[in-house]
């Protein structure tokens, strides 16, 4: 489903609840990520997987090396190899242990770089007598590090929020159509949710709509009057 089909769901409900009522594209789509977030850290990972389509792959993410004493995560700060991404990675989504994401490798492929889930985890690695010749990727403040290996690009592959971000974000090969919107795009929610998502958001705006006091400008629609950020489209 697109986020324009699921926009459109959604304002018809509305509508079909009060005709007099309209409200932006921008905040039904805002909504929709909102109550997909809070679902998303509160159910199982497994329902997440099953629907393949909604993750994107973004195959060519620069890196850079850093230093390690100016490095911002001070447990990585003995390490000889640290790469951090030049900017920060578009949202991704979380789960109740942290972002969803699938796997980060180096652009051919042949290396995947294991997850550090929490900096502990790094610690108690880093403790063992005889450790693991493993390179591990960990996100924080928006980017990403690579530690114990230097690749200058790699592949992402992660349930960003917004696919038009996520696949706007590759540094390489075939890029997004300029006139591309991010309502062209399918909208990121597991199949599994989709409905339960859709009903959250409506109830959430009629029940907004029924909480704004009676006024004398009954020919402004809701937007106007809930103030900025919910103008129409």
């Amino acid at each position: 489903m697109t986020i324009y089909q699921f926009i459109s769901d959604v304002s018809n409900s509305i509508q079909a609840i009060n005709k007099d009522d309209r409200v932006s594209d921008r905040y039904i789509y805002s909504l929709a990520k909102n109550y997909t977030s809070y679902i998303l850290s509160q159910r199982p990972l497994r329902d997440v997987f099953r629907d393949s389509s909604i993750f994107t792959e973004v195959t060519c993410v620069e890196m850079h090396r850093i230093r390690a004493d100016k490095c911002e995560i001070a447990e990585f700060r003995k390490c000889d190899k640290i790469m951090r991404t030049t900017c920060k990675l578009p949202d991704i989504f979380n789960s109740s242990i942290g972002p969803i994401v699938i796997s980060v490798s180096n652009i051919t492929g042949e290396t995947e770089y294991q997850r550090l889930r929490t900096l502990a985890d790094f610690k108690t690695q880093q403790k063992r007598k005889f450790q693991n010749a493993t390179n591990y990727f960990y996100l924080a403040n928006g980017y990403l590090y690579v530690v114990g290996s230097t690749p200058e690009i790699v592949s992402v592959n992660a349930l960003f929020t917004d696919k038009l971000e996520a696949e706007s974000f590759t540094e390489c090969g075939d890029k997004v159509d300029a006139c591309a919107t991010p309502y062209d795009f399918d909208i990121v929610i597991p199949n599994k949710y989709i409905s339960t998502v859709k009903d959250q958001v409506v109830q959430h705006i009629t029940k907004t709509y029924k909480a704004i006091p009676p006024d004398e400008n009954s020919d402004l629609d809701s937007n106007q009057k809930m103030g900025p950020g919910m103008r129409s489209k």
